[in-house]
């Protein structure tokens, strides 16, 4: 019989893993999930896709700001697109110092659309609209997507400009 090679086994670790940081967890199990992700060992914990997935589950466990440290460490040391998402989408109590982090990362990565898009997010939720627009302008002009549309959809009903919302939301239906 011939053994399986660390490569040919990450896979299936990291599907197990998955698998376990994914169950449902009632409220307040916090800790449990806590103690599951530090009992992963420390390469494991560098997936982006597990750190995807703890995330949400911090976000499901209402820790918006653990999991906005969490994603953030992870772009610090790599950019991975889903994980900055998810930092756009995490809905922590200090959305000015979200917006401060993320900025950091457009150096390296330009006109990212995805970045310029958490950036919108970021900079709606701080109260910073016509920068959230210009941000969103840009993410337009590199592509769009209906991320983009959708957003300003979200950006347009902050302003209380409903009928520009619908159609943007719409649109953004269109483009799934």
């Amino acid at each position: 019989h011939a053994r399986l090679g660390e490569s040919e086994t990450r896979p299936f670790e990291i599907a197990a893993h998955r698998a376990l940081l994914s169950l449902d967890l009632p409220a307040n199990a916090r800790t449990t999930l806590d103690r599951a992700w530090n009992a992963l060992p420390k390469s494991l914990q560098q997936e982006p896709e597990l750190i995807a997935v703890y995330a949400r589950q911090l976000q499901r466990q209402q820790a918006a700001d653990a999991s906005a440290a969490v994603l953030a460490d992870a772009l610090d040391r790599a950019w991975h697109d889903e994980l900055a998402r998810l930092y756009g989408q995490a809905q922590a109590t200090q959305p000015l110092a979200q917006l401060e982090r993320a900025l950091e990362w457009l150096h390296a990565q330009g006109e990212n659309p995805v970045l310029l898009v958490t950036l919108a997010q970021l900079a709606r939720r701080a109260g910073q609209l016509e920068r959230a627009q210009a941000w969103l302008k840009q993410a337009q002009s590199r592509g769009g997507s209906h991320e983009v549309e959708a957003e300003l959809g979200r950006l347009c009903e902050a302003r209380g400009e409903k009928d520009q919302a619908l159609a943007h939301y719409r649109r953004a239906l269109e483009n799934r």
